[in-house]
């Protein structure tokens, strides 16, 4: 039996191990950024600009299969800005994300029965957005 890898697949795991810890820091970030305007009563727009940042960069590092909880995030922080900020452009632009966040959910609902309900509620705001 086998127990340490060689050539290749050593190649391919150092490269997913170096490529994961990369990404850690955007994740932790976007995360934290997302959770402070989610759990806030009032959140402050400065919050909700953080987290649109935060979440387009980790779009940029995400696989496209594993986009769709990114633009779901994206989407919600941008609907607060725009709410906060009473932006018209800004609704559109959070409608733009939720389509996104729509069209590329998962057919199992993302592994969990909670997220595969949570579908129509993303479609409520999404068309409530425009």
């Amino acid at each position: 039996m086998q127990f340490f890898a060689s050539g290749p697949r050593l190649l391919l795991w150092a490269t997913l191990a170096a490529a994961a810890q990369d990404r850690l820091p955007l994740v932790v970030r976007a995360t934290s950024d997302f959770e402070r305007v989610e759990l806030s009563a009032r959140p402050a727009l400065g919050d909700a600009l953080s987290c649109m940042q935060s979440q387009a960069g980790l779009l940029a590092a995400t696989r496209p299969a594993e986009r769709y909880r990114e633009h779901y995030r994206k989407g919600y922080c941008t609907l607060i800005a725009a709410a906060l900020r009473k932006d018209p452009a800004g609704y559109s632009e959070a409608a733009g994300e939720f389509e996104k966040a729509i069209a590329a959910w998962p057919p199992n609902g993302g592994g969990s029965g909670s997220a595969r309900r949570s579908v129509p509620w993303l479609r409520s705001h999404g068309w409530a957005a425009r």
